[in-house]
C-alpha cells in the first residue's frame, strides 16, 4: 500500500514537471496491473507527452483501460486536436474525466469546441454552469467580428439569469 502511494506520487509529480524526458518513464506504467498506477500514469502522460508531442497520446487512445484512452483523448483535446471531441465528451468519458477537464478541453479546441460550452449552460451544476457562461462571453468579448454569436447562443440557455446576462 506504501509502495503504491509512493508509485502515485512520483507520477503525479512528473505530469506536474511536464517534462517531455519523463516520458520514457511514464509509458510503461500505463501497463502496471495496478489500476491506480494506470491511472496517474495516464494523467501525467496528458502533460508530458503534451510538451513533446502528440505520439504517444495517439498510441495510448488504443488502451483497453478506460482510464488511459480517456485522459489520452483529454491530453490530444488540450493540445488542440478536435479529431477526439466525440470521445472526450462522450458519456463513458464523463465518469473518467472531470468536468473541470472537459471544460478546459472544450475552451482548448477553440472554435470547435464552442457548442460543448453551450451544453455546458444547461448543467445540473450550478458552478459548471457559471463556468460555460463566463468562458463563452470572455470569447465573445475577445472575438473581433460582432456577430454576438456567443450571447446568441446563451439566450438559449434554461437558466433565466443567463439568458438575461446574455441579452444585456
Amino acid at each position: 500500500a506504501n509502495w503504491l502511494k509512493l508509485a502515485e506520487s512520483a507520477l503525479d509529480g512528473l505530469g506536474e514537471l511536464g517534462d517531455p524526458a519523463a516520458l520514457l518513464d511514464v509509458i510503461p506504467a500505463l501497463d502496471s496491473p495496478h489500476a491506480s498506477i494506470r491511472k496517474q500514469a495516464a494523467r501525467a502522460l496528458v502533460w508530458v507527452a503534451h510538451a513533446d508531442g502528440t505520439d504517444a497520446l495517439r498510441d495510448a487512445l488504443q488502451h483497453h483501460d478506460p482510464e488511459v484512452k480517456y485522459h489520452a483523448a483529454l491530453g490530444l483535446a488540450l493540445a488542440g486536436d478536435a479529431s477526439v471531441s466525440a470521445l472526450v465528451f462522450s458519456e463513458p468519458a464523463a465518469k473518467v474525466i472531470s468536468v473541470g477537464e472537459r471544460i478546459a478541453a472544450a475552451l482548448a479546441l477553440g472554435a470547435s469546441g464552442e457548442d460543448r460550452l453551450v451544453v455546458f449552460l444547461d448543467d445540473a451544476n450550478e458552478k459548471t454552469r457559471s463556468r460555460a457562461l463566463l468562458l463563452l462571453m470572455m470569447r465573445e468579448w475577445k472575438a473581433s467580428q460582432g456577430t454576438a454569436a456567443r450571447c446568441l447562443a446563451c439566450l438559449s440557455s434554461r437558466t433565466p439569469r443567463f439568458r438575461f446576462i446574455a441579452a444585456r
